[in-house]
């Protein structure tokens, strides 16, 4: 009774926890629901902000080159072609003191799109409209654009005003600045900024005026600080701004990106932002939780007592059925302490057919393990020190396929555990007969590491075995060569004798190789006639050795009254080899013996 009592207490404290872990998965799922909504939030409000920000600089800059287009001066220098320098520095600090834009520039386009001016550098007589739409759309439409857009210097804010006198244009104004003041602006809010100019515009800047990227990007704005810029610069940034989703999280960072468009709205860049998740509120989500837990306690606490009554039920009827439940399963069951069994269900006498019952079985077993067999890959008696029982139980996340030879007769089976009692100490395992699917496996195994015609390995079993050979040797420090040996004139004997008589001499000759091998050696078919030996613990001075002996063997092997010879490469794996510069050695090795008149071995 006490056991009982026992079973019932574990079952509803058991059962009690797995509706504590539901309502905290519930929580912490409502929990990020609450949080994606306050990301959701504030991912909004750092979009509008930034919009609001470059709208209102727009429209300042609109204002301002308005104000600067009726002005008389710039007119008569669009007629003249007389730049006077000094009227637009006046300009420039008039809009300095004047007005919030610390940093404007200036540019001067006259009618056919020659640019005349700029305020930040001195080359000009450039053709605009070779590369940029927007000034030929300014002087057929005669109408003002407010735009971001890219030039060869770099990513800004422009305002593109027509310069029109009696009806006639002479030329367009540009006033440009940058998005630095904005950055500054989203700073004082907690908001890092980094203003991206896309790849393919990227491209086209032949004198970038920031000199700072992020991968292929270019940064168009000054105040991006280097421990920023060195925590992302690792992200995929192009990846990031192609998702259409609202915000991202990296690196303790809130990412919203907001598009940069020029007049077409075509986007040609993006103003990322980035917030610390420490500087977003998240007193919602705690309050919410605390809330959570209280309601889920007092719930809890009112439930249990119906829950103790119905467990205690659903115990007692899952006693009842439970021999004629597993008696019904096709699984073999055995229920055991560990040390011997204590039951079967009626499946393991299909299996054990010459016991009757489970009394003369333990006669002479104690453990169903006596059949496993001892092979690879498959669970033994004891694995890393350790009974194949708990370790079965331990590992409960992972499948394990034993093979046992009952009377002669092999089945393979998947075994699954459980722990069923503690006091006393009971485990029911589970075996499930998958002894046709297992032969399947292991006949399609077989077919992909051999070579059909030759009955020998094939190129994938020697890239798997080449690779664990050299981590096998470089682990303790070990030595093996490489034989690469190919058939002489081959092409010439399929031309001459046909495909049928070429692959007998594959055939013939593969096993001649063979039969001269140690146990150890492996021989793969990598090509039409090239062949592969590895040679484990093997010097390159004994493999030389052992290919001159095998190149012997072929001379003097006659085959269908043919005279067959063979070239061999050797080389030897060093410690700074790979893979492919230890095939290289041995390729270029053939390759050597080839050219000095086949029939040779050459060591590389």
């Amino acid at each position: 009774m006490q056991i009982f009592r026992d079973k019932v207490f574990i079952a509803l404290a058991g059962l009690f926890l797995v509706l504590i872990s539901v309502y905290l998965w519930y929580i912490q799922q409502q929990k990020e629901l609450l949080q994606t909504s306050v990301y959701t939030k504030e991912s909004r409000y750092m979009r509008e902000k930034v919009q609001d920000l470059i709208n209102a600089k727009q429209k300042g800059m609109m204002a301002v080159a308005i104000a600067i287009s009726h002005d008389n001066k710039i007119k008569e220098i669009l007629k003249t072609k007389s730049i006077d320098v000094k009227h637009f520095q006046a300009i420039s600090e008039d809009i300095k003191e004047h007005t919030v834009f610390k940093n404007v520039w200036l540019q001067l386009i006259d009618v056919n799109g020659i640019s005349l001016f700029r305020s930040w550098s001195s080359l000009y007589g450039d053709n605009l409209k070779l590369k940029r739409k927007d000034i030929s759309f300014v002087s057929k439409k005669r109408t003002p654009i407010m735009s971001i857009s890219s030039d060869k210097y770099d990513l800004s804010i422009k305002a593109l005003v027509p310069i029109i006198e009696k009806n006639k244009i002479l030329g367009e104004l540009e006033v440009i600045t940058h998005f630095n003041s904005i950055s500054r602006a989203l700073k004082k809010s907690g908001i890092e900024s980094i203003v991206l100019l896309n790849k393919y515009y990227t491209k086209q800047l032949e004198y970038p005026f920031s000199k700072n990227f992020l991968g292929e990007f270019y940064i168009a704005n000054l105040d991006v600080s280097k421990k920023l810029l060195n925590n992302f610069k690792n992200i995929y940034i192009d990846h990031f701004l192609k998702q259409n989703n609202n915000y991202y999280i990296k690196k303790g960072y809130l990412l919203v990106k907001y598009p940069l468009q020029n007049y077409k709205n075509e986007t040609i860049g993006s103003f990322l932002m980035l917030k610390p998740l420490t500087e977003i509120s998240d007193k919602e989500i705690k309050t919410f939780t605390w809330q959570s837990i209280g309601i889920g306690i007092i719930v809890l606490l009112l439930l249990f007592g119906l829950i103790h009554i119905f467990f205690f039920f659903k115990v007692q009827r899952e006693k009842r059925y439970y021999k004629k439940i597993l008696d019904a399963s096709n699984n073999m069951f055995v229920i055991t302490n560990g040390e011997e069994i204590i039951d079967v269900n009626q499946s393991f006498y299909y299996y054990f057919k010459q016991y009757s019952s489970l009394e003369e079985f333990t006669r002479k077993h104690s453990c169903v393990c006596d059949f496993f067999v001892k092979e690879n890959g498959y669970l033994q008696t004891n694995t890393d020190g350790i009974n194949w029982i708990e370790f079965v139980i331990k590992q409960k996340d992972k499948s394990y396929i034993v093979k046992m030879n009952i009377e002669g007769k092999i089945y393979y089976f998947k075994i699954t555990g459980k722990l069923v009692s503690v006091k006393p100490r009971e485990y029911v395992t589970v075996f499930a007969d998958i002894t046709t699917e297992e032969e399947y496996r292991l006949e399609l195994e077989y077919q992909s590491i051999i070579d059909p015609l030759t009955g020998i390995y094939n190129r994938r079993y020697f890239e798997r075995k080449i690779s664990e050979e050299i981590t096998r040797c470089e682990r303790y420090e070990m030595v093996f060569s490489l034989i690469m040996l190919d058939i002489d004139f081959f092409k010439r004997i399929n031309d001459t004798y046909g495909h049928d008589v070429g692959d007998k001499v594959l055939q013939s000759h593969s096993a001649l190789i063979l039969e001269n091998l140690r146990e150890s050696d492996i021989l793969c078919r990598v090509g039409g006639e090239e062949f592969m030996i590895i040679l484990p613990q093997t010097t390159q001075e004994q493999a030389y050795y052992k290919a001159e002996d095998l190149r012997k063997k072929v001379q003097n092997e006659q085959d269908m009254h043919l005279q067959i010879t063979m070239s061999f490469g050797v080389a030897q794996f060093h410690k700074a080899d790979t893979y492919e510069t230890l095939y290289k050695r041995v390729d270029t090795a053939l390759y050597k013996a080839k050219e000095s008149g086949r029939n040779k071995v050459a060591v590389l």
